[in-house]
């Protein structure tokens, strides 16, 4: 199999120590880690904003910046890709304030191997991608919260539809007319067959239809909540 790449912003104002920590990467079991160099706070920047890489190894000392600006700016960019800070000295406040800002781990250089970044790195990328998927999560329980408001709030139909369709978009990322076509699919089972009818019941076991399947879970999720609204008409 080969290995997954993963490409990686080292952050260092001395070459030596940039080429010493790519040795190290291409030592590293389980990826074909792609090392870029970036010897400044400034260089850093231009290619932090146009996040093409997967995980950042800063150096705390860069001049008359830190590498705790670094995780400032990774912050301030929003950019999700997990940072390690590294330090040529062990000190237990710089290692409490890379925690704050974010950073996934501090390493000491001269405690560098092979085995001990390859830990780091599948730790903070991994951190990072649940962490993704919690925020994820909160801003769909946002988004349906919010239509929920909505059309409580709401008298006209058009408000109804202009909101509930822009906020199950952001929610979902389907298509609105598609989900108020599986709501009618779903009314018509429900009044054929009955809430406990066999058909009724497969299609809520098995979701939507097999053309519609790829949507998945977060299909069925949205197609049931648009089932709940009620029936309205144009408002005369």
């Amino acid at each position: 199999m080969t290995p997954q790449v993963l490409r990686v912003l080292v952050v260092d104002d001395e070459e030596n120590d940039f080429i010493l920590t790519e040795d190290l990467l291409q030592q590293v079991q389980g990826w074909s880690c792609q090392a870029d160099w970036a010897g400044s706070a400034a260089a850093a920047a231009q290619l932090i904003r146009a996040q093409c890489h997967d995980v950042y190894l800063v150096d705390y000392h860069l001049g008359a910046q830190s590498g705790l600006d670094i995780l400032n700016l990774l912050s301030a960019s929003g950019c999700t890709s997990p940072a390690i800070l590294v330090t040529g000295v062990d000190n237990h406040q710089v290692d409490l304030a890379a925690m704050r800002l974010g950073a996934a781990d501090y390493l000491v250089k001269s405690e560098l191997s092979p085995v001990a970044l390859e830990r780091s790195l599948r730790y903070a990328i991994e951190r990072a991608r649940l962490m993704c998927e919690v925020d994820q999560a909160r801003q769909e329980a946002e988004t349906l919260f919010t239509l929920s408001v909505t059309l409580e709030q709401s008298r006209l139909v058009e408000d109804v539809m202009r909101d509930s369709c822009a906020l199950l978009k952001s929610a979902v990322g389907i298509d609105a007319l598609l989900l108020w076509q599986a709501r009618e699919d779903h009314l018509f089972l429900q009044h054929a067959h009955g809430k406990g009818g066999a058909d009724f019941l497969e299609y809520r076991r098995a979701g939507v239809p097999a053309h519609r399947s790829s949507c998945g879970r977060r299909w069925m999720n949205a197609v049931l909540c648009i089932s709940k609204m009620p029936r309205l008409t144009r408002a005369s």
